[in-house]
């Protein structure tokens, strides 16, 4: 699986799953949860990656 294939999955883990249990979880289970998939899903992917990703 290519980087990009990878941190696309991980954006619709991080969109999809983690954002919606964030309101169901203890709150500091919804923040780890979205900050692990997060740095997953925002990694970065070399020159030809777009802006605004987490670091």
């Amino acid at each position: 699986m290519t980087p990009a294939l990878r941190a696309r999955l991980w954006r619709f883990v991080h969109n999809v799953i983690a954002h919606p249990l964030m309101e169901a979880l203890p709150e500091a289970w919804g923040d780890a949860l979205h900050d692990w998939t997060a740095r997953r899903a925002f990694i970065e992917l070399g020159s030809g990656s777009s802006p605004g990703g987490a670091q």
